[in-house]
């Protein structure tokens, strides 16, 4: 348990994305994964052309090395782009500005006025963060592009449940991206924030680090292959899905989808589909993968995968600023039945072995004399206390006695001096 178990696997290579389910039955409730894999990668002709809105944070707390890292990811992103790509930038700390009006094609010219704001850039000011994402979010869109919202900020932010709710109620179909800049970001406001608006979040901490990790992720996203992924399930299902907006399907990257379906599934078993949006001979077509499940095997660990999902649904309720009461017994209904820890639940680990067993005799051996000729010393551990309850006890019976000897010292009219 001291390293890392890593499988690596390749699914075979198809033209067209591809789908594998894996089942459980618990109870009387059936519950799924299910696996989309990406079509072959090598076919270039299905990257989607993208509209990127950058918005970097300039504000105070990005001054020095975090700015010049910023200035750097973005100076790289934008060798990113290619000519098919629309793009725009958005600075933010007291105050919003942006580069463009309205998104533009990367072209040289755009390209060059883009370096040039880039490297003048300073970190100065309050952290307005709302503002630049209603700008980003709100700006005018091109409906043959996939928009992706690159967010570069250290996360000094004070107002994060209102920052979720506008990823929540304005980002429509858009993604957010999310990249925390410095040595010590607010990275758990930076990855609900990706989770929210279905893109991912990436950290770089150094300065050497900024090349390696943009050219990943840029290398990841810009080959949307499929978009606007949606599950039609039949009407008759009490089904539960998470996540409940499903992510775009990018190379190298399987979109999972985790369900329960209450009282099981129909002796005719159910047909379901999944539907996207892919490209074909430089045109957006729709995609749709038609699938088929009879019966509900066993594949262990696929019910405990889905009540996390729902457990970290629920949690996420609390942060949108739902009533944490009313979260909090419905997460532990969840665990409890799961056995899953969670905020509110946890293992407890019980030695059932008896130590003594009933009607031993106890025997008590000295441990300060030294041990019998010819035999070896044993060493004896002892706990340590949890508090200084015992040296702050006799601390005080001598200031105590003290009090007293000079008390008694002064009722016979001698002058204490000190």
């Amino acid at each position: 348990m001291n390293r890392d178990f890593v499988l690596n696997w390749r699914p075979t290579a198809e033209s067209q994305p591809q789908a594998a389910i894996f089942s459980q039955t618990v109870g009387q409730d059936s519950f799924l994964q299910i696996m989309l894999l990406p079509p072959n990668e090598k076919n270039s002709e299905q990257e989607l052309a993208r509209e990127l809105i950058f918005v970097i944070d300039t504000s105070g707390s990005m001054a020095g090395q975090s700015i010049d890292q910023a200035k750097q990811s973005l100076q790289l992103a934008l060798i990113q782009l290619r000519t098919i790509d629309r793009f725009n930038i958005i600075e933010f700390n007291s105050r919003t500005r942006s580069l463009f009006k309205n998104p533009k094609s990367a072209n040289s010219d755009t390209l060059l006025k883009a370096k040039k704001f880039v490297h003048r850039l300073q970190a100065k000011g309050g952290t307005e963060m709302a503002p630049a994402l209603n700008t980003a979010f709100k700006s005018q869109h091109s409906e043959q592009h996939v928009r992706q919202i690159i967010f570069i900020t250290d996360g000094a932010v004070g107002n994060e449940q209102a920052i979720y709710k506008i990823i929540h109620n304005a980002l429509a179909d858009g993604r957010l991206y999310t990249i925390g800049i410095g040595s010590a970001p607010n990275s758990y406001f930076m990855r609900k924030a990706a989770q929210f608006g279905r893109g991912t979040f990436l950290h770089i901490g150094s300065s050497q680090q900024v090349e390696t990790k943009m050219n990943q992720l840029f290398d990841k996203i810009k080959r949307p292959l499929a978009t606007q992924l949606t599950i039609k399930w039949p009407q008759e299902l009490n089904i539960e899905t998470f996540p409940n907006r499903l992510p775009d399907l990018h190379r190298g990257e399987p979109v999972l989808v985790n369900a329960k379906i209450k009282q099981g599934l129909p002796h005719h078993g159910i047909e379901f589909s999944i539907h996207g949006v892919t490209k074909h001979n430089q045109q957006l077509k729709p995609w749709q993968k038609n699938l088929s499940l009879q019966q509900v095997g066993n594949h262990r660990g696929i019910s405990k995968l889905w009540a996390q999902k729902k457990i970290e649904s629920l949690l996420d309720k609390k942060i949108a600023g739902g009533d944490g009461d009313i979260v909090r017994q419905q997460v532990l209904e969840v665990a409890l039945r799961h056995q899953l820890t969670s905020p509110y639940t946890s293992f407890i680990a019980v030695e059932k072995q008896i130590s003594k067993p009933t009607g031993a005799h106890s025997v008590t051996k000295p441990i300060t004399n030294a041990p019998p000729h010819g035999q070896a010393r044993q060493t004896y551990a002892f706990p340590a206390t949890a508090t200084s309850a015992p040296l702050n006890i006799l601390i005080g019976l001598l200031l105590i006695s003290l009090a007293l000897m000079i008390r008694k010292t002064t009722s016979k009219g001698y002058k204490v001096v000190g």
